[in-house]
C-alpha cells in the first residue's frame, strides 16, 4: 500500500474501528458487510489501521494492539479532535516515509509544497498549517524534524560502516595483511582504517578516510571535518593520507584521492572566520573513479 491518507479514510478507518468494538464483530467476513459511510473500501481502512500498528488480523480474526485502543479512546465517534489528527499524521510520516518527509527539517511549508491535495486537508485540519501557530504545533513539527534528522543521521552512519567494510575487504586483497579498523574502535582518530601503503615496505602506513554514498556520482558529496582535514594534513607529513571514496547505489564506483586531491577544495580562512567542515562532490574526482568489480 503506498503513501496515502485522506480524511475520508481516516474517519472511515475510525468507525470501523468503534463498530468493531461496540458490536464486538471481528470477523472480516462480517465486517465486509457494514455499512461505509465515506466511500472508502473496507478493506482499505483495515490495511491503513493494520499499518500503523492498530490492528492485527490472523486467520481473518481482527483483533486491537494497545496502539489501537488508546487511539479509540480519542475518538468520540462523531468528530476527529486536532490532537488526535496530530497523533495520526505523525505516525503516518514515521510509518510510510512519504516522499516529502526529508523537506520537514528545512521548515513545514518546504514539506507542504510537495504533498498531496488530500495530505494538505489533512494537515490542515490537524491546525497543523495555522498562521499563528500554538506552542504545542510548534512542537510537533519540532519532534518531527529531528526525527527525520536522527533517522537520516543513522542511516548515513550505516552507509559509512558498508564503505568501511568494502575498505578493509579491499586493503586485505591489496596487501595480503589485515588492516586495522580503527574507526569501529573510536570515531576521534581522523581516520577510519590503518593499512600498509605497499607490500614491499609493510611498516609505512597508510591512513585511510573512507567516504560512502548511496547516490548516483552527481548527487554524491563528502563532509570533511576540520579535524579530518587538519588530521590528513598532520599526517601525510609522516606517513600516507588518503581517501577511499564508494559509490555503493546504483552506481557502484571506488576512487582513492590523495590529500593534494582534495587541498583545493577546502576553503581558505579570512579575518576572524573560521570553517568546521566542508561539501565536496564526488564528480570533482570523477575522473579517478573506477568500477568497483575492477578492484574487489
Amino acid at each position: 500500500m503506498k503513501a496515502y491518507i485522506s480524511t475520508g479514510l481516516v474517519a472511515e478507518t475510525l468507525l470501523a474501528m468503534v463498530r468493531i468494538q461496540s458490536l464486538k464483530c471481528t470477523h472480516l467476513d462480517k465486517l465486509s458487510s457494514g455499512r461505509i459511510t465515506y466511500g472508502i473500501r473496507l478493506a482499505d481502512a483495515i490495511s491503513f489501521a493494520q499499518k500503523l500498528g492498530w490492528l492485527n488480523v490472523e486467520k481473518q480474526e481482527v483483533s486491537f494492539t494497545k496502539k489501537g485502543e488508546y487511539i479509540l479512546t480519542q475518538f468520540d465517534g462523531r468528530n476527529v479532535s486536532g490532537e488526535l489528527w496530530r497523533k495520526i499524521l505523525q505516525e503516518y510520516i514515521y510509518t510510510w516515509k512519504p516522499i516529502w518527509i526529508n523537506r520537514i527539517p528545512y521548515g513545514r511549508r518546504e514539506a507542504y509544497y510537495f504533498m498531496s491535495p488530500d495530505e494538505k486537508r489533512c494537515f490542515e485540519n490537524a491546525g497543523l498549517m495555522e498562521t499563528d501557530p500554538q506552542s504545542e504545533i510548534v512542537e510537533w513539527w519540532d519532534t518531527i524534524a529531528e526525527h527525520v534528522r536522527s533517522s537520516r543521521n543513522l542511516h548515513l552512519d550505516k552507509t559509512g560502516r558498508v564503505g568501511e567494510r568494502l575498505t578493509m575487504k579491499y586493503e586485505k586483497m591489496r596487501t595480503g595483511k589485515e588492516p586495522r579498523w580503527i574507526s569501529f574502535e573510536s570515531n576521534l582518530a581522523g581516520y577510519d582504517i590503518i593499512s600498509c601503503k605497499d607490500t614491499d615496505v609493510p611498516d609505512e602506513q597508510l591512513l585511510i578516510e573512507v567516504k560512502c554514498s548511496e547516490q548516483l556520482m552527481s548527487g554524491a558529496t563528502m563532509i570533511i571535518s576540520r579535524y579530518e582535514w587538519e588530521t590528513a594534513t598532520t599526517q601525510h607529513k609522516n606517513s600516507t593520507y588518503c581517501f577511499y571514496l564508494w559509490l555503493v547505489g546504483e552506481q557502484r564506483m571506488f576512487a582513492s584521492v590523495s590529500v593534494g586531491d582534495v587541498e583545493p577544495h577546502i576553503p581558505k580562512e579570512a579575518g576572524l572566520g573560521t570553517w568546521k567542515s566542508v561539501e565536496i562532490p564526488f564528480n570533482v574526482f570523477e575522473k579517478r573513479f573506477v568500477p568497483m568489480e575492477a578492484i574487489i
